[in-house]
């Protein structure tokens, strides 16, 4: 099985890989199941999901597993997914590490390996993340001809023709570009089909294939401070040049002249400045709690340090966790504004702040939004905690074997 090496549009998808998608995913989600629930679950005709299915079960796809109770006449048979039918790499980063998975076929994890997040970016990122996926698999000790595809989820703009990624300037010291595909380099490497797409993206769709109802259609995912995953009508909303959700807003300061620091100083923190702030609270407060969390030392801070600290309800770093709230409530509220979600899931690695913090956005866009865009509007953390990106980036692996059977 040879699968899409992009992540594909609705409109790139064709009839019968759309009832593929449907088919299988219904199975994923709610199987064991007879044909015939497949069919009223999916509104497909009950020949054409037998035809379906039979094929799949020559693939190895999909196995049946016992008898469903009936009602009079046959018992049906039950069919489900086959999860050692074949296996799907995912790689990403969140605030402080690098986690590359692997999953089976129903998108459980069955192997992970952590590494610290690195300082470079370009090529030399890259380098590391193709590493890192190399010790996976082989730690992993899956044969390599299972596994189907490698997914990639990375922050920055994904050319989504070329496959090519831009840093901006703000998401690492300078402005970026890779020239080379990124799933030209992985599939080289690995003699195995890649895919690409930004780190929020991949967040966004993670989340919706493995932890929301089907009927949450609209949703935004906040990868911290630095940009959003946009899901409207149940589809990765990327825009015209794939720069959708790259999102930055101080509406406390000049926007112009912020923007301006922020090239200058790189100010764009992936942890909306908390492990930097923090830092200054050791420094200058060699009394509080987070400070002899550290022994005073300023370079033991990190943004599980702020975690700590905000559970042990240190207040100097509970005053700092309610300011950066603050800030991103006032932006969430602009996107609920504007896109008017059901669901914002908060993730990137900042909801580890907690409930503390949870609950000052969820304040701060209730009194920044209208009434009518946050009436039904849930604010959550994200669930899949620091596997997001990468099961979202293995997930999408996934979708596209569905689509491919």
């Amino acid at each position: 099985m040879v699968i899409q090496r992009k992540v594909l549009s609705d409109e790139e998808i064709s009839d019968k890989g759309k009832k593929n998608l449907m088919i299988l995913d219904a199975i994923r989600k709610r199987g064991p199941l007879a044909r015939t629930d497949v069919s009223k679950g999916t509104g497909i005709n009950i020949v054409t999901v037998s035809n379906y299915i039979d094929s799949y079960i020559k693939q190895g796809l999909v196995i049946q597993r016992g008898l469903d109770t009936s009602t009079g006449g046959r018992r049906p048979l039950l069919v489900e997914l086959n999860s050692q039918a074949g296996y799907a790499v995912g790689i990403g980063m969140n605030v402080a590490e690098v986690i590359c998975i692997i999953t089976d076929m129903t998108s459980k994890v069955v192997f992970k390996l952590k590494k610290n997040r690195p300082l470079e970016s370009g090529d030399k990122l890259l380098d590391y993340l193709m590493d890192v996926t190399d010790e996976t698999i082989k730690k992993s000790n899956i044969d390599t001809s299972k596994i189907k595809g490698i997914g990639v989820g990375t922050p920055g703009i994904v050319d989504k023709e070329k496959h090519t990624v831009h840093w901006p300037r703000g998401l690492f010291s300078s402005d970026i570009s890779v020239s080379i595909s990124v799933t030209d380099l992985f599939a080289k490497r690995f003699s195995i089909p890649a895919l690409v797409d930004n780190d929020a993206n991949t967040a966004v769709f993670g989340e919706k294939w493995l932890t929301l109802e089907p009927n949450i259609k609209n949703l935004l995912y906040m990868y911290s401070g630095l940009g959003c995953g946009i899901m409207i009508d149940g589809k990765i909303y990327r825009g015209s040049s794939g720069c959708a959700g790259e999102f930055v807003f101080r509406p406390d300061i000049d926007y112009i002249a912020w923007i301006r620091q922020s090239h200058d100083t790189n100010v764009w923190e992936i942890d909306l400045g908390l492990t930097s702030e923090a830092r200054k609270i050791v420094k200058n407060n060699p009394a509080s709690l987070i400070s002899k969390l550290v022994d005073g030392n300023t370079e033991k801070v990190d943004f599980f340090t702020v975690v700590k600290a905000v559970k042990e309800r240190d207040p100097l770093v509970l005053a700092l966790v309610d300011k950066a709230a603050v800030e991103l409530g006032r932006r969430v509220a602009s996107l609920v504004n504007l896109l008017n979600p059901e669901i914002v899931v908060i993730g990137g690695g900042v909801e580890g702040a907690g409930a503390y913090f949870l609950e000052a956005i969820k304040r701060t866009v209730k009194e920044s939004a209208i009434e009518e865009a946050t009436r039904k509007l849930k604010i959550i953390p994200a669930r899949l905690g620091e596997e997001a990106i990468a099961l979202g980036a293995a997930s999408l692996v996934v979708q596209n074997i569905f689509i491919d059977a």
